[in-house]
């Protein structure tokens, strides 16, 4: 028996990466130009590699769940099926991320502010009655009046 080869640490990951997304084995392999003999001797000592060669990357159902069981849940639920081009779905949901990210932003810091104003003259109202109205925990008051106490500080030290 002659000694083959082992893969690099950096083609192992990039078989795995190609494995993981469907691709065959023998395509995969010719594509990143490594011999079939090097992979299967790679796979003797990687556990990761043995896992892509096998097909599957998850633990086996519990017994308590059935195979069909991950796809049927979020059909139950009533969310509905995305179908058609993946790339310009991800494209708008970014756009609408990205907005939401930046009017919670802004949100935060009004929140702030307003317990910080609301605790202080002339209302003078203590955190379970901001948190009460709010509608929200008073840990989150007393976290978000801290905050904004932090950042009047900031702002002093600054000037």
């Amino acid at each position: 028996m002659t000694d083959t080869a082992l893969l690099t640490g950096r083609e192992t990951n990039r078989l795995v990466t190609v494995l993981r997304h469907g691709r065959a084995l023998d395509l995969a392999a010719a594509d990143l130009g490594l011999s079939l003999t090097a992979v299967w001797a790679t796979a003797r000592t990687d556990t990761r590699l043995t896992i892509a060669l096998a097909g599957r990357d998850q633990a086996p159902p519990g017994p308590d769940e059935r195979r069909g069981a991950a796809e049927d849940r979020p059909r139950e639920a009533g969310i509905p099926h995305i179908t058609g081009s993946f790339g310009e779905t991800l494209r708008e949901n970014g756009k609408i991320i990205e907005a939401v990210r930046a009017r919670r932003g802004v949100a935060v810091v009004f929140m702030r502010d307003a317990a910080l104003a609301l605790s202080e003259e002339p209302y003078g109202w203590d955190g379970r009655k901001i948190a009460e109205l709010a509608g929200v925990g008073k840990k989150l008051i007393w976290q978000q009046q801290a905050a904004a106490r932090a950042a009047r500080e900031r702002a002093r030290n600054q000037r």
